[in-house]
């Protein structure tokens, strides 16, 4: 799914990048700094995309992860792991996953799971 019926179509950059950022799900430190690097290279104003057009029909998905990784390679950003999830939160950010919008809210706003296990 693509274009402005896209849920995520209207999501400004950056929260794309804290999403990605979570999604990514590194501690705090040098790689995940990294991250955040290599995403503000990849979206924003004046960057390889806008918010809208990582959700748009062209160019192909392919093109997205490649430009994606090179964004990560000028930031030196090498760690597999970081850079597979990468590529997978930009797969099911254009196909509009359902499953991504945990990604999209705050900390605080998601349960936590020690109150759900005290409630048991």
């Amino acid at each position: 799914m693509l274009g402005s019926s896209h849920p995520y179509f209207r999501v400004p950059g950056k929260e794309l990048k804290k999403a990605a950022q979570r999604y990514v799900s590194l501690p705090d430190g040098k790689q995940l700094e990294l991250v955040k690097l290599a995403m503000s290279k990849f979206i924003g104003v004046g960057r390889v995309y806008t918010w809208a057009s990582v959700t748009c029909g062209e160019p192909a998905c392919k093109q997205v992860r490649d430009e994606l990784m090179e964004c990560a390679t000028s930031v030196r950003l090498f760690v597999p792991a970081a850079l597979a999830s990468m590529r997978q939160f930009i797969v099911e950010l254009r196909r509009g996953d359902d499953d991504l919008g945990r990604f999209f809210e705050e900390p605080s706003e998601r349960p936590s799971l020690a109150r759900s296990a005290s409630s048991d």
